[in-house]
């Protein structure tokens, strides 16, 4: 069911919340803002599905906030795949929270577990954090999970894609039935379906668009062509498009030899300007003249940062999970400003096809 409203102002928000809304240079709610805020805000159960950067994570920081904001002690706790993600997501908290009282701790690895448990002993109404990690505290006694309230499973596709399912489900037992369960995800595989049918209790679903496609307003062209004749096409769609470029394969060798033969044909002039990926390999953010290409390899996908995913968002392809393009042996992307290409080699028995027309590349 979506929310009629416009604005902030028709949600039910509280004035506080509506000034650091305000302040934090918010202008109008998105669509799965909308639609999950007010039913947030009840205390019902949320399956919220919509594509990466269209404002997830403040349709449940927001309710959060208010439902916590009159008392005291850690009543919310909010799990994310990665502790980038769980930093990102304490950090909006601290934004719209400050204000209000409401503060956040962050639980992830490879930071201080000294430091952690302090910050647990002070008892911040919300810990983010990555399942691993929290365990480690529920081992040594120092987060009790039974007084937590409301439960956000952030991105709970790639939680279960990175393997997180046996901690989850853990963590799930050990929190009190008379909670409240959010569940935002970009994509319903059945491993969510699953998840969200034995651990929501009558969920209301806030789905916006049809998840795992490609946006409506990008054109989309195959191009078929031999192994000899890829690497040419792609160089002349590369030259011949404008607007900033991103280009998957399927490995992160061919990445490699993808951006080296890419580099060559750019004469040297390559300006690494972003990182679309937390592993520092090279295949995974080398950016061309003015940040116009990205070479990224398919497996990257799963480990892709907020922020590289979001690029690849407004850049028109959907990836928020998984394969941005079907897995196709011997398949390059090429996503343009508003277009889609997809390089594709030609099986042997069929002559190279250039957007539907017979012919060389």
């Amino acid at each position: 069911m979506t929310v009629a409203v416009s604005s902030f102002e028709g949600l039910g928000l509280s004035t506080g919340m509506l000034a650091r809304i305000d302040q934090a240079g918010y202008s109008s709610p998105t669509p799965i803002q909308r639609m999950a805020i007010p039913h947030a805000l009840a205390g019902q159960d949320v399956i919220g599905c919509a594509q990466t950067g269209t404002g997830k994570t403040a349709a449940f920081v927001i309710p959060i906030i208010e439902r916590l904001a009159d008392g005291r002690g850690t009543r919310a706790l909010i799990l994310a795949p990665t502790r980038e993600l769980a930093m990102q997501v304490q950090k909006v908290v601290d934004q719209l929270g400050r204000q209000r009282g409401v503060g956040a701790a962050l639980i992830v690895g490879g930071e201080n577990m000294q430091q952690q448990e302090r910050a647990l002993r002070q008892g911040p109404d919300v810990v983010v954090g990555t399942p691993g990690r929290l365990l480690d505290h529920m081992w040594r006694g120092t987060i009790n999970l039974l007084a937590i309230k409301i439960l956000v499973l952030d991105e709970a596709d790639r939680l279960l894609d990175m393997g997180f399912a046996p901690q989850i489900n853990q963590i799930l037992d050990a929190l009190s039935e008379e909670r409240q369960t959010m569940l935002f995800s970009a994509t319903m595989p059945e491993d969510v379906k699953a998840l969200a049918r034995t651990r929501l209790r009558q969920p209301v679903r806030a789905q916006v668009g049809t998840t795992g496609t490609t946006p409506s307003a990008a054109e989309q062209k195959v191009f078929h062509a031999s192994p000899e004749q890829k690497n040419s096409m792609l160089r002349r769609l590369v030259k011949q498009e404008p607007g900033a470029t991103l280009v998957f394969t399927r490995t992160k060798s061919r990445a490699d030899r993808v951006g080296r033969m890419l580099f060559r044909f750019y004469l040297g002039s390559m300006d690494v300007v972003g990182r679309l990926n937390a592993d520092p390999h090279p295949g995974n953010f080398l950016l061309m003249p003015g940040g116009r290409l990205a070479i990224v390899d398919f497996g990257a996908v799963k480990t892709m940062t907020r922020e590289g995913r979001e690029a690849m968002n407004r850049l028109g392809v959907a990836c928020a999970s998984g394969d941005p393009a079907p897995n196709t042996v011997g398949m390059s992307i090429a996503v343009f400003s508003r277009m889609v290409f997809a390089v594709a080699t030609a099986p042997k028995s069929q002559p190279a096809r250039v957007n539907g027309t017979q012919g060389a590349a």
